[in-house]
């Protein structure tokens, strides 16, 4: 619902600086990039809500591939900030708090100059 109401605002502001591209190749890609980060967001939840042992092992696999995605470039959408990188900041955000889990953001060199 976050996405969705994310995009509405977008759209309806179209003067304020854009949080997804306007074109629709980029868009797409930006989606793409958007669905490789929720199962980081579900593993997460689930480490805090049921049990860290369980998701840390998936979350030591998803790291590397935001940092791959990153690859050299400053944001995650590329030359912009967009919101690709508004949710992955507030999901590092919220990792690097619980114990357990802020040692995955913090070990990745990649991400930490990133973030």
């Amino acid at each position: 619902e976050s996405l969705a109401i994310l995009e509405y605002l977008d759209l309806q502001y179209p003067d304020s600086p854009r949080l997804f591209p306007s074109d629709p190749l980029a868009k797409a890609k930006v989606q793409m990039k958007i669905a490789r980060l929720e199962p980081l967001t579900d593993r997460m939840f689930t480490s805090i809500n049921k049990g860290r042992r369980e998701a840390t092992k998936g979350i030591e696999q998803d790291i590397p591939v935001f940092a791959e995605v990153l690859n050299g470039k400053t944001f995650f959408g590329g030359d912009d900030l967009n919101i690709i990188d508004i949710l992955a900041f507030s999901n590092f955000d919220r990792m690097r708090k619980f114990p357990g889990l802020s040692e995955h953001v913090i070990q990745n060199d990649t991400i930490e100059q990133w973030f």
